[in-house]
């Protein structure tokens, strides 16, 4: 049993995680732990014990978990003493920590295994592994088109991502944010990413390659919240084998995967 300690359980990571957890016999939110920012904010209450100071905390954690929205992130210093403390892993998936906080995450790293990304789904990892494999050897046009809630900054960072990969992988180009009414026409190799902002979409991503001959068109479209809550368990179950300190990512779980598998095609 892998026993949680979720920050900021009312985000909407937070909740549907909480919501997949009730079916999940191998892990379960022990407590939460959330912010007040003045007296006049209303809590959400959850079905677990809440905290509201990381000094409160007495109990023992496998893992700390922060949900915290784009919006919010809890205090970075304050998660990496509470996991000094508490001896456990930490996971972390705020979009865009400042420089600053990202020095703090690299230095704990040196003593506590901390997970680090700038998103939770495993499966957006792997389409954009995908992309940039097609984009090395497509000899044409490819440009982004990516929709989000209403409350997600322009464009988003997974986005950027995957137009920043397949640049990388096709060794020339550039990111381009939008076209404006005046812009010069298409460089070689330039990638555009047309944003979509309305409701509460999850996330949906486009990739559209061109060439002479015909249109490819890739896509990855998330059903709510509940793929990185998803993504968030397993990711917890690779941070539950990890015996020493240092800074993790997706890559790393995905490798894992990938072995697990090469071991039982080995086998047979």
């Amino acid at each position: 049993m892998i026993n949680v300690l979720l920050c900021e359980p009312n985000t909407p990571l937070g909740l549907s995680f909480l919501k997949l957890t009730e079916k999940k016999p191998n892990i379960r939110v022990r407590a939460a732990l959330d912010v007040i920012e003045n007296e006049s904010t209303e809590v959400l209450h959850t079905k677990v014990k809440t905290y509201f100071k990381p000094e409160d905390i007495k109990e023992h954690f496998d893992i700390i978990i922060d949900a915290g929205s784009s919006a919010r992130p809890y205090e970075v210093q304050n998660l990496i003493n509470l996991a000094a403390k508490l001896r456990c892993p930490i996971i972390m998936n705020y979009e865009s920590y400042s420089p600053e906080k990202e020095r703090l995450i690299a230095d704990a790293a040196k003593y506590l295994p901390i997970f680090r990304a700038s998103h939770l789904s495993l499966n957006n990892y792997l389409f954009i592994e995908t992309c940039a494999s097609l984009a090395q050897v497509w000899s044409g046009d490819i440009e982004v088109i990516e929709s989000n809630c209403n409350s997600k900054p322009v464009p988003c960072p997974i986005a950027v991502k995957i137009a920043e990969k397949m640049i990388k992988a096709r060794g020339f180009g550039s990111v381009i944010e939008g076209r404006i009414s005046g812009d010069e026409l298409r460089k070689p190799g330039d990638i555009c990413i047309t944003s979509v902002r309305g409701g509460i979409i999850a996330g949906e991503y486009e990739v559209r390659y061109f060439n002479g001959d015909c249109q490819f068109h890739a896509t990855a479209r998330e059903y709510g919240h509940s793929s990185f809550a998803m993504g968030l368990v397993r990711i917890c179950e690779f941070m539950m084998n990890v015996k020493s300190p240092g800074l993790f990512g997706v890559t790393d779980v995905i490798n894992s995967k990938r072995k697990e598998a090469t071991n039982r095609a080995s086998a047979k």
